[in-house]
């Protein structure tokens, strides 16, 4: 399996984070697409949250700091979860 990179999209009333993994072998050797958005209050909740535990920069940055390069340093939906921020996600196997 090769990890994708994280592609964090932001607008003034959303966020999206998303990552592609390329030939997963529990899907057979298909790509797996993933997508978690958040609706603009959710949005300000995560990075309210992120910045308030020392993370600082640009949106993407920050994201990049505590989920990692490939979302592989820590689960984005156990964190927000954890910190009750709602989100949807979005999964492709492609």
């Amino acid at each position: 399996m090769t990890l994708g990179k994280a592609i964090v999209k932001e607008s003034e009333t959303a966020l999206s984070i998303s990552c592609e993994d390329y030939n997963v072998a529990v899907f057979g050797g298909a790509d797996y697409e993933f997508t978690y958005t958040f609706d603009p209050i959710n949005r300000i909740k995560l990075l309210d949250t992120l910045k308030a535990e020392g993370f600082c920069g640009t949106t993407s940055e920050i994201i990049i700091k505590k989920f990692g390069e490939h979302l592989e340093l820590c689960g984005v939906s156990a964190y927000c979860d954890q910190h009750g921020i709602k989100y949807k996600t979005y999964s492709h196997i492609i």
